[in-house]
């Protein structure tokens, strides 16, 4: 899994798919810390030290708005998509489902 870094922010490149079997990998083996960071968590994490390091402590952070991806592409390591906490959480009760796997909210 490569990751990029946005303003010392790190980010994942993955697609849907890619996410999603990820994150089964990990589910099915220990709880995880996972982030779908927007421009404005990169803005405050510039400020604020601790939530940098939080940020920094995730299992998988996905970029959530298409400034990120426009960014990362003006940097020169582009990154494959957006993909949004509200969806991806859709995706993934599906996904699980296919799985068979349980789910509790």
């Amino acid at each position: 899994m490569r990751k990029i870094n946005l303003l010392g922010v790190p980010l994942d490149n993955l697609d849907v798919e890619e996410v999603l079997s990820q994150i089964f990998y990990i589910y099915k083996k220990r709880q995880q810390l996972l982030f779908t960071p927007n421009v404005d968590f990169l803005i405050n994490a510039q400020n604020d030290k601790e939530f940098k390091f939080i940020l920094n402590e995730a299992d998988i952070s996905i970029p959530d708005g298409k400034p990120l991806i426009w960014t990362s592409k003006f940097l020169g390591v582009p990154l494959k998509r957006k993909i949004s906490g509200s969806s991806l959480f859709l995706n993934f009760v599906k996904y699980l489902l296919k799985k068979n796997s349980r789910f509790f909210y």
